[in-house]
């Protein structure tokens, strides 16, 4: 089973201002939780790759964001 999380970024008029950026990660399969003995450990296989998925994800997006942020500004000083 696998979970993908995706975002972009847009302006106020829904243009998209960075390209949408997904990233999949492995999860267990749901019936994996069904012994309650194991719920920690199971759930522990679960969180891990989803938070690590969630800042690489954001940490891209940001990076994205900035370039572009980057080129404006420099687009600006060009100007002048």
């Amino acid at each position: 089973m696998q979970i993908r999380l995706m975002a972009e970024i847009t302006d106020d008029s829904g243009k998209k201002v960075v390209a949408p950026i997904e990233i999949e990660r492995e999860i267990p399969s749901m019936e994996e939780f069904g012994d309650p003995s194991k719920f920690y450990e199971t759930f522990d296989r679960y969180e891990r790759p989803v938070l690590d998925a969630r800042a690489e994800l954001m940490e891209k997006l940001t990076k994205e964001y900035l370039e572009q942020a980057a080129l404006k500004k420099d687009g600006d000083r060009q100007k002048m």
